[in-house]
């Protein structure tokens, strides 16, 4: 499976934190595949090394979340992850928030919401503008400051790649 990352200075840090955890540790390719059993993900922290597997890209981004969620901070600079063997899926398979923009929001305000809403494990989330979404037609339904349809398609690309689909909702006359 092939992951592509667009190169953002936070998402360096928090990559570099984590590899910085696993500092030292030799470079082994695991001679073992995920057990697929029921199970969407597999994380598998021994002292060679970590493996994260899924059933799919989705699946694959749950297990690394939570692999985030195994790593505790001891110190400034002292992480550590328990040896164990984790394998689990999602009990529900539609576990949604709504989320307004509302003219006074700003673009990374709600790229926030949306990571935080990864990290949490949602699968959906629902995207309604209140007219901060600039329109081809009746411009005149939309605030001055609203969003470019580009900068929302970024933040869609966002939560898609944290493994939530967006559902945009429109509100309108009638």
């Amino acid at each position: 499976m092939k992951l592509r990352f667009k190169h953002q200075k936070f998402q360096a840090d928090a990559a570099k934190a984590v590899v910085d955890v696993f500092a030292g540790q030799p470079y082994l390719t695991p001679s073992y595949m995920m057990d697929r059993g029921s199970d969407d993900y597999q994380i598998s922290i021994t002292e060679d090394g970590i493996y994260v597997g899924g059933r799919g890209y989705k699946e694959t981004i749950r297990g690394f979340v939570s692999l985030m969620e195994l790593i505790f901070c001891y110190g400034k600079g002292d992480y550590r992850a328990e040896c164990e063997v984790t394998r689990d899926k999602a009990r529900l398979s539609f576990r949604s928030t709504h989320l307004c923009f509302f003219p006074e929001n700003t673009v990374e305000e709600m790229r926030r919401v949306i990571r935080a809403c990864g990290m949490a494990k949602y699968t959906h989330i629902v995207l309604e503008f209140w007219g901060c979404l600039k329109l081809d037609c009746l411009k005149e339904l939309s605030w001055n400051n609203a969003y470019s349809k580009e900068e929302i398609a970024d933040i869609i690309r966002e939560a898609r790649g944290l493994g939530v689909e967006p559902i945009p909702m429109f509100n309108h006359l009638g």
